[in-house]
């Protein structure tokens, strides 16, 4: 049996996929997606940061192939009420400059690990990635940490997820909920 507050952000989700009503007003703190945040060099290219809060380890968001930063904006915000949150727009989207082709996660991912260290934005870190942001976080964390000691690859699968993080339980819930316990 699917819970009310499921089956609203799922009619929810829906609508906006379709653009209905719910793409009509702005979420609180939309207007920090809509100018770019932190022009950040990496490899042959400038990637776009929006990082918010503060704390350890640094949780990076990489959205799905075809969309950019603000597909985060209800979650990162609540991410950051606990740490450090950064969502970025790959090279080509959003307000990042065009990148090198042809565009691999490879090379997506070596873009990242340059501006995250250019940047001064400091790990450890949680990578969460939506659909093709998946392939890129799991690529990153594969080419720069393969025992996974500083880097932990989260992939999203739909609506609602969690993991753990040295023993301690998060949950990100369908856009109302984040903790951790």
């Amino acid at each position: 049996m699917i819970s009310k507050s499921k089956a609203r952000f799922l009619i929810g989700f829906a609508c906006t996929l379709m653009g209905g009503p719910n793409t009509s007003h702005a979420e609180p703190g939309d207007f920090v997606y809509g100018r770019a945040g932190v022009l950040i060099p990496a490899a042959s290219t400038r990637l776009n940061f929006y990082c918010m809060g503060s704390g350890s380890p640094t949780v990076v968001f990489d959205a799905g192939y075809s969309d950019w930063s603000p597909a985060w904006a209800k979650v990162q915000p609540k991410v950051a009420q606990w740490t450090r949150a950064c969502a970025y727009d790959r090279a080509g989207s959003g307000f990042s400059d065009a990148g090198a082709k042809p565009r691999t996660s490879v090379r997506i991912a070596d873009e990242l690990h340059s501006a995250l260290r250019n940047g001064g934005i400091p790990g450890p870190y949680i990578l969460v990635g939506s659909a093709f942001g998946g392939d890129n976080v799991r690529t990153f964390a594969q080419r720069r940490n393969p025992d996974r000691k500083d880097v932990e690859p989260v992939v999203e699968i739909g609506a609602e997820f969690g993991f753990a993080y040295h023993g301690r339980q998060i949950a990100i819930g369908g856009g109302d909920q984040a903790g951790v316990s």
